[in-house]
């Protein structure tokens, strides 16, 4: 059982540094387009 965990533990890293990394791109190719919030 503990394996099983494991294992699926495991895909869900491997998911978000996947969806983290096509987010970053994607700020680099479109981050000038985006406004900033300012805080005052």
């Amino acid at each position: 059982m503990a394996m099983n965990v494991k294992q699926k533990d495991k895909e869900q890293v491997e998911y978000l540094r996947e969806l983290v990394h096509d987010i970053n791109e994607s700020l680099e190719r479109y981050g000038s387009d985006i406004p900033e919030n300012k805080k005052d």
